[in-house]
């Protein structure tokens, strides 16, 4: 990795970099000059977590570079889980299990959704991500304490709480209490959460091995392992209700251009096929979808393909096909699952729809949405 241990030594590339930086804020108190150094630099980090949770003791490498491209490996009892971030979508590598799964996170970097039922203790470094800067700089309540050496560098060690009303040291139950010990160059050797629920108190130690400045950056979001297949997870929800006139967000074309749902309504309506990249009961599909299409059209309908995702490059249907990138469709549909397929009469009335897809089932799904 690109990066700077802990000890560095005079004359190292990072070195001289850190030094320029420490010229720059010597001035500044440790939260800004963590949040100088940090700045819109990429950096990477390898660090160990400590906690007692149900996981004691992790490992984890991070690396952030520009336009919430990140990565993040985490080993602990064993297993080994990787996130890779770029835009707003997010691969999530599970090699024990060799299973992966891509997801849609518009905000930035979390774990698994729940429904997958895995990372239950994931140790992921969210302070290191720029968004938490501006709160970093906003906290209020941050005191100074005595300094201490972090693997033989004397660090400032800064406490503080996101209560409101809490100051250095305050026990506020449902609030995390913090502390940060930072070098003399900006870098974050050490964090440390208290957690004070009803559950109990739970602390939570992040120790730095290495962290440094690089030129670390994604182009993409890699392609999943060979011979990993994907993880499917159902959506909470059961998809429109019918009967009623659901007002979907708009759609994005291959050219990201926006387009309004109604003017793509046919005649006698729309059916449209909600589904995701990765989705192999989609492509299994294929045959029906085009029938399903061809059979619209002498109907009247208008046969579209929506993807709930950021736009990919991935080879153009025979019918036109729209993305989800802002994630708002998948949000206002809430489909069990996909393939969702929704009909929707002239004036938007969703009048029937379907969930799913295996072989035999064809002729079904034909009358379910035509007859």
């Amino acid at each position: 990795m690109v990066g700077s241990d802990v000890k560095t030594t005079a004359g190292d590339p990072i070195t001289l970099v850190l030094a320029g930086v420490l010229a720059q804020v010597s001035v500044l108190d440790p939260i800004e000059r963590y949040a100088a150094w940090r700045a819109d630099h990429s950096i990477e980090a390898e660090f160990s977590v400590e906690s007692q949770e149900e996981v004691k003791v992790a490992k984890g490498v991070y690396r952030a570079g520009a336009a919430r491209s990140q990565f993040f490996e985490m080993v602990a009892g064993g297993e080994t889980e990787r996130m890779f971030q770029w835009g707003s979508d997010t691969l999530y590598e599970f090699p024990k299990d060799a299973v992966y799964l891509e997801a849609h996170e518009p905000v930035h970097m979390a774990g698994p959704p729940d429904e997958a039922g895995l990372a239950e203790q994931l140790f992921f470094p969210v302070f290191l991500q720029r968004s938490d800067l501006t709160w970093l700089l906003n906290q209020e309540g941050w005191t100074t304490q005595k300094p201490e050496a972090v693997l033989g560098t004397l660090c400032d060690v800064m406490q503080g709480s996101n209560a409101p009303q809490a100051g250095a040291g305050t026990v506020v139950t449902g609030h995390l209490v913090h502390r940060v010990w930072i070098d003399p160059v900006g870098r974050i050797l050490q964090w440390e959460y208290t957690n004070n629920s009803p559950r109990g108190t739970r602390t939570t130690t992040f120790r730095f091995t290495k962290i440094g400045l690089s030129n670390w950056g994604l182009r993409a979001l890699p392609s999943p392992k060979e011979g990993t297949v994907p993880l499917f997870l159902p959506r909470r929800g059961e998809g429109i209700e019918l009967g009623s006139k659901p007002k979907l967000a708009s759609w994005w074309n291959d050219v990201r251009k926006e387009v309004e749902p109604g003017s793509l309504v046919g005649k006698n309506g729309m059916i449209v096929l909600f589904t995701r990249p990765d989705c192999e009961p989609t492509r299994a599909g294929r045959d029906l979808w085009q029938a399903l299409s061809d059979e619209a059209k002498k109907a009247g309908l208008s046969f579209t393909e929506v993807v709930f995702s950021e736009v990919k490059a991935l080879p153009s249907p025979p019918w036109p096909r729209y993305w989800d990138i802002k994630g708002e469709i998948e949000n206002q549909v809430a489909p069990p699952g996909t393939p969702y397929l929704l009909r929707l009469g002239r004036d938007g009335t969703a009048l029937r729809a379907w969930y799913g897809y295996s072989q035999g089932e064809d002729a079904e799904i034909l009358d379910a949405l035509l007859k």
